[in-house]
């Protein structure tokens, strides 16, 4: 499990295989100005959005923890991304995944995902 460190949003570049099942889960902290240190991000109730952009903006796949059947799933402190289809092409994108509390929208993470050719 990947960890998520915020105040900013987090830069993680991640790697995919073509053509795999997606299934990867992060932990999402935060900072605390009273206890001076990192804290678990308590996300119930939210919504998390993930997009993936070629690098000429063009949005490719959009995931959502929102509605039945949802591609996230957010439990508590932790979400996991999960997609059988996965990426059918190999490519570099930009990734960003927007939290949204109520009428509060922010990024808390944002990277590179490298889509890697399948060999088999």
């Amino acid at each position: 499990m990947t960890l998520v460190y915020n105040i900013e949003s987090a830069h993680i570049d991640i790697i995919f295989k073509q053509g795999d099942t997606i299934n990867k889960s992060f932990d999402v902290y935060k900072w605390d100005d009273i206890l001076q240190d990192w804290v678990l991000f308590d996300m119930t109730g939210m919504q998390l959005d993930i997009k993936f952009r070629r690098k000429d903006g063009l949005l490719v796949k959009n995931f959502s923890s929102a509605g039945i059947g949802a591609a996230i799933t957010i439990i508590a402190t932790a979400y996991n991304l999960y997609e059988i289809a996965g990426f059918s092409f190999v490519d570099v994108l930009d990734y960003d995944v927007q939290c949204t509390d109520g009428s509060d929208i922010f990024t808390i993470q944002e990277g590179e995902a490298k889509i890697k050719k399948q060999i088999t």
